[in-house]
């Protein structure tokens, strides 16, 4: 009886490896939260990132538009696409006055247009649209 016990308490008692390997999984696992944790940081600091480049330039007075002559279209696909700028340097640069190519049949294409604000004009681009 006396041997029962002692052999029933010996195998309570974990083995050297049994233990490693819990330390090892809850090291891994503390490991995988501050990975979570450092991409959701970063996925938040991306974000932020990039909308604050997306603020509007705002202008007082229109640049003034280039002249440029129109040539003939490359294929009767391509769609003139005539006044166009593109933010520079915190100002507009003309990038209109060219054919250009639809994305995908059927598409059209809705010009740009100056938008007034409390402080000025901004541009808001053309786009491509179904």
């Amino acid at each position: 009886m006396v041997l029962n016990v002692c052999i029933n308490n010996v195998h309570k008692i974990k083995p050297w490896h049994e233990n490693y390997i819990s330390i090892t999984i809850t090291t891994k696992i503390i490991a995988m939260k501050k990975l979570r944790s450092a991409l959701i940081m970063l996925g938040l600091f991306l974000f932020i990132g990039y909308n604050s480049n997306a603020q509007e330039i705002i202008i007082k007075a229109r640049p003034p538009m280039p002249h440029y002559v129109r040539v003939a279209p490359p294929s009767p696909r391509h769609v003139w696409i005539d006044e166009e700028w593109e933010p520079r340097g915190g100002t507009y640069v003309f990038a209109g006055g060219r054919w250009a190519e639809p994305p995908h049949p059927g598409m059209a294409w809705v010009p740009g247009h100056w938008a007034n604000r409390p402080h000025g004009q901004v541009w808001i681009r053309g786009h491509w649209r179904r």
